[in-house]
Parts: structure tokens; sequence; C-alpha cells
């Protein structure tokens, strides 16, 4: 099974640094991308005229990379992460990364990646966003943040789920959960915001007897309103504590999963905690899934 991590260091706020730890015995082809993102972004920037992806600063290389060193680069045109209009800065990067060691992919001075904005950026207005993805790789994401939250612009998000459906589990994925307890009703749905949502959270409401349980196939990310984000949920068919006994799935088929999972999904963020935390009186409710 092949196991690539993604990891990054910001050394006294001052450089941002992002390695790859290889597990296997063989090379790794992988696709680095590093982006500038701003907390500000509403769904009207997704589009915003004048603000074509060729204006923004972006390089594409590719290289071979040692344990502990950076290599020389050469430009590498028409690789596979897009530039989009909302992107302040993009630098990808396509690395092999040798068997069994962990790697330096890359290394910047936070400054001066804020000074590549390209509508400007600064520590409390805007994020970095890394992913690492690559063939047989599960694509993986990290959120960067340069400030203390409590210093960040934080707006009502305004989360919303949609798109809630069954979905068929095949091949390995079958095979993993097969053992596991779970069964292949699946429900997959599509969580998006009005502004972005950090460490937003999707969890079961576990209310009672009927509580649905399961788990999901991801969590606590940062959701930016340009980019929803695609989540499924995986029931298990029996589930005990000491507390009580959650009826056998196996009872609860095809629509009656996707209607429990509606009942009982909640959503919030760390713009919600903030509000509870400093005393402002709101009413509890249930999220609206459309």
């Amino acid at each position: 099974m092949f196991t690539l991590h993604l990891r990054y260091a910001l050394l006294v706020g001052v450089c941002l640094q992002v390695y790859a730890v290889n597990d296997l015995q063989q090379p790794a082809s992988v696709q680095l991308a590093v982006r500038l993102l701003s907390l500000t972004d509403t769904p009207g920037h997704c589009h915003s005229p004048g603000t074509a992806s060729n204006s923004i600063p972006t390089t594409t290389t590719s290289s071979s990379v040692g344990s502990n060193t950076d290599t020389s680069m050469k430009t590498n045109e028409g690789y596979a992460f897009r530039a989009a209009h909302h992107v302040r800065f993009r630098k990808v990067l396509k690395v092999e990364a040798p068997p069994g060691t962990a790697v330096r992919l890359w290394s910047k001075s936070v400054t001066a990646l804020l000074k590549k904005a390209w509508q400007g950026c600064s520590r409390t207005s805007c994020y970095i966003h890394i992913t690492l993805a690559g063939e047989g790789v599960t694509q993986q994401e990290k959120t960067v943040w340069l400030a203390p939250f409590k210093e960040l612009p934080l707006q009502n998000p305004q989360i919303a789920v949609s798109n809630m459906t069954h979905v068929s589990l095949t091949g390995d994925e079958e095979d993993i959960l097969a053992g596991s307890g779970h069964r292949q009703d699946a429900v997959a749905f599509t969580v998006s915001s009005q502004a972005v949502a950090v460490y937003a959270v999707w969890e079961v409401q576990q209310g009672g007897a009927a509580a649905l349980p399961g788990h999901f196939s991801d969590n606590a990310l940062t959701i930016h309103p340009c980019e929803p984000h695609q989540v499924t949920f995986f029931p298990v068919a029996g589930y005990s504590s000491h507390k009580h006994r959650v009826p056998d799935l196996e009872k609860v088929q095809g629509d009656r999963v996707l209607k429990l999972l509606q009942e009982q999904l909640v959503v919030t963020s760390l713009w919600d905690h903030q509000q509870f935390d400093s005393g402002v009186q709101r009413q509890e409710e249930k999220l609206a899934v459309v």
C-alpha cells in the first residue's frame, strides 16, 4: 500500500518549509501545489471580472529532490493544477520523492510569499493552502495560518449542505471497510459556504437511541466559498456503548440512512465557537440540508 505523508513547518513565522515522507521502497512521482487564498473572499470573487487566471503569479516546475537539499528546476508547462480567479498566488511542483525518505519539497520566506500575491496579502487577510497528489496517492491537503485565530477577520460562513445522495463503494474501498462493520450504503454530500469557513466540522448529533453511527471521509477542514468540498459518510452496521445501543443498520437501509443523516447532521466552524466564547446570544438551530 502506498503511503506518502504531507508535512509543513512554519519556522518562527518566518519561513515555510514543505516536506513529504515516502514510506515505500520505490520512488514516488508527486504533484505539490502551494496557493495563497484570501479570507475576505465571497462567492462573487470566484469569477470576478479583471482577475483572469493568466494574471495570477504562478510557476510550474519539475525536479528531483534529495533527502535534505533543494535542486535546480526546469519549467514544465501545462501541469495539473490550474489557476483560478480567486487564487492570489500559486506555485506548482512536479517532484520525484526518493524511496524510504523524508524530503523537503519546497521552502519560501513568508514575507516574500505574501509580496507575490496579485492583489496583496497580509498575515491576517490570507492563508496558505497546500495540496499533495499523484498517481496511487490519496490527495492530501494542509492549511497554514499566518496569525493567531483571534486576529483573523472571520465572517459568518453560512455553511450549507447539498446534493446528499447514495454512493456505492468499489474495489479496495469495499474490501477495506468490509472487515470493520461498514455497509455499502455510503452517503455523499457537498459542503459549501458564503465566506471562508475555518475548521468546518460535520458530525452526527448523538442525541438518542436512533443516532446514526459511522464516520466521514474527512473532517475539520477549511472551506473556501469558491471551492465546495465533497464528503462521504460511511454508516456502521451496529454500534454499542456503555450508555445505549444503536439499532443495527442492517434494518436501516436505502432512503432511511439518507433521511437519518439529513435529520442528524450538524455542521459548525471556528466562527460559531468564537461567537459562543464571546458571549453572543444565539439560538441553536439544526443545519438546513438542501
